[in-house]
């Protein structure tokens, strides 16, 4: 290489780094704009709605199960006349009450208890009865317990008389057959029909002679 040549490589050399220099300061005093990396990927669509899926039936889930149960519809039961008594008397019974009860479009059954016991089983086990025709000695015993309610809605105090109604007099050897209301019945409706049979029917007998 000539001396020429030598000096011509070291001016270039001298250029070309002087050109770098510069650009450096250039570069601190103008930054460019700040490099950003590229966003992360976003989640999978598919998990999302999964994951929306997954919170909706929890909610509700738990609103189902925080419901209160629902009671099942029960078709309303009938009202129940029990009479304590023979067959006689509950056919004499019967006979007396059908027609007021049918013409005054009452929805009542007459139910037969044989026996004193046979009620007394019928109020343990708490059958419904809503309204009694009983002999007074079983009313007595009954009241007692606490089981009547007074046959009129008044104010004053309970009592046998007031929860106690007989068909007539006491009589020797004579049935005294009477009205009572059962505490664990429906005591409105037996009021109503106690009211409309005293008000509207013609008092019973049952010596009364039967119709042909």
């Amino acid at each position: 290489m000539s001396y020429r040549d030598y000096l011509e490589a070291q001016k270039k050399y001298i250029r070309t780094k002087k050109e770098a220099r510069l650009l450096r300061e250039e570069r601190r005093r103008n930054p460019g704009p700040q490099r950003l990396d590229p966003p992360p990927a976003g989640p999978n669509k598919l998990v999302v709605t999964a994951g929306i899926f997954l919170t909706l039936f929890s909610l509700a889930a738990l609103f189902y199960l925080g419901l209160p149960p629902q009671a099942q519809k029960t078709e309303p039961r009938g009202l129940t006349l029990g009479i304590c008594g023979s067959e006689l008397e509950f056919e004499e019974i019967r006979r007396w009450l059908e027609p007021e009860i049918l013409s005054n479009n009452l929805s009542w059954t007459l139910q037969r208890f044989p026996a004193k016991e046979d009620l007394w089983q019928a109020f343990i086990r708490k059958e419904p009865i809503d309204l009694l025709i009983i002999e007074e000695e079983l009313a007595r015993d009954i009241y007692q317990r606490e089981i009547l309610v007074p046959l009129w809605q008044k104010k004053e105090a309970a009592s046998f008389q007031n929860s106690f109604l007989s068909f007539w007099d006491p009589q020797p050897f004579r049935k005294t057959l009477g009205w009572a209301i059962p505490a664990q019945g429906n005591i409105e409706a037996a009021r109503h029909l106690f009211t409309v049979i005293n008000q509207f029917a013609q008092p019973f007998n049952c010596e009364q002679p039967r119709p042909p």
